[in-house]
């Protein structure tokens, strides 16, 4: 069954066409300066830290800025959660639209390490409301106190002490 595009998803895929390609633009130019676009890994993190206290702290309202991680899709979105693969674009159109239709979504699942937001579930909720300029989004958020297993570099560090 073909399902006939309508001009308000036209729309929603243009947003997602243009916030990828600012997306795109942004990665070129952290890598002609040297800095990485990557997302924040609590993976990799994990591997310089062990977990010294785990505890749920519910559902809360969370500053988009500060989610600045995941757990484990650092190829599917970079360090600003533009979306990297075109094979995102159907599911994050349908969100953007149930965002715009005033839909109830989900809250989304956050680890916090430090004052870093790493996302296990939700990455094109965030992407979405990063490209709507959403400043908050809820989501039920666990916090991690870490404590290093090894030197860290300075820059590493701030995220785990």
């Amino acid at each position: 069954m073909i399902v006939p595009v309508t001009s308000q998803e036209a729309q929603f895929e243009l947003t997602f066409d243009n916030f990828a390609l600012s997306g795109l633009l942004k990665r070129f130019a952290k890598q002609i300066t040297g800095r990485s676009s990557r997302l924040q890994s609590l993976t990799e993190l994990m591997h310089h830290a062990a977990i010294e206290n785990r505890h749920e702290v519910g559902l809360r309202t969370v500053p988009v800025h500060q989610i600045k991680g995941t757990l484990d899709r650092m190829d599917d979105f970079d360090s600003d959660f533009h979306p990297i693969r075109e094979g995102s674009k159907d599911r994050w159109v349908r969100i953007a639209k149930a965002l715009y239709d005033g839909k109830s979504l989900p809250p989304i699942e956050l680890i916090q390490a430090g004052d870093v937001y790493y996302v296990v579930d939700g990455h094109h909720r965030v992407s979405v409301a990063r490209a709507m300029k959403q400043r908050y989004i809820d989501a039920v958020v666990t916090v991690w106190t870490l404590r290093p297993t090894e030197v860290l570099d300075t820059c590493r560090c701030t995220y785990v002490c």
